[in-house]
C-alpha cells in the first residue's frame, strides 16, 4: 500500500487523536463563551451589577462663568431604565437666583458611546430647575448642564454621577 499523490500517511497512536480532537473543541467552545461573556459584560452593562459604579454625591456645586450651579438628587440614587427626579439651583457669584434662565441638561456616559436624549426641564421656584433624566444602563455617566440667562453668555458645567440598577 503506498500513498497516493498528495496524500500523506500520518501515523499516531489512536488515543492521541480522540485527545487532540476533544482539546481543539473545548478550546473553541470556551473561547466562544469567553466572548460572549465580555460583550455582555461591556455592552449590555452587565458589569454593573456585580461592581456598581460609587454612590452619586446627593449635593454638588460647580462654577461655570457667571454661574453657580448646585445639583441635588431629588430622587435618591440615579437608576437606569427610569426617570429620576433632579434639581438644579443656578445662582450668581454672590448667591442671587438667577431667574427666567435657559437650562439644558445632557447626560453622556463617559465609558460608550450612547446616543442618549437631552433631559426635559422644567423650571421651578427661586431659580430651581427639575430635570428627569433616562439613563439606558448603568455605570459612570456625565450631566453637561448648559445655562444662560437673558443677556448673559452662556456657561456650561458637568457633574459626573453613577448610575445603578434598580
Amino acid at each position: 500500500m503506498s500513498a497516493g499523490i498528495g496524500q500523506s500517511r500520518e501515523t499516531r497512536p489512536a488515543g492521541q487523536s480522540v485527545i487532540s480532537d476533544r482539546i481543539a473543541r473545548y478550546g473553541i467552545l470556551g473561547s466562544g463563551i469567553l466572548c460572549l461573556s465580555l460583550l455582555a459584560w461591556g455592552h449590555l452593562g452587565l458589569g454593573a451589577l456585580i461592581v456598581p459604579p460609587a454612590p452619586t454625591v446627593a449635593l454638588q456645586t460647580a462654577t461655570a462663568g457667571a454661574y453657580q450651579v448646585t445639583l441635588r438628587l431629588d430622587s435618591g440614587q440615579l437608576t437606569a431604565g427610569r426617570h429620576n427626579t433632579i434639581s438644579f439651583a443656578v445662582r450668581d457669584r454672590a448667591g442671587r437666583p438667577v431667574p427666567a434662565s435657559a437650562v439644558h441638561v445632557q447626560p453622556v456616559m463617559t465609558t460608550m458611546a450612547m446616543d442618549v436624549p437631552a433631559a426635559d426641564v422644567t423650571a421651578a421656584a427661586g431659580g430651581r430647575y427639575l430635570a428627569h433624566p433616562l439613563f439606558s444602563m448603568a455605570g459612570p455617566w456625565r450631566l453637561d448642564v448648559s445655562v444662560a440667562a437673558p443677556g448673559q453668555p452662556m456657561a456650561n458645567v458637568s457633574f459626573n454621577v453613577g448610575v445603578r440598577w434598580s
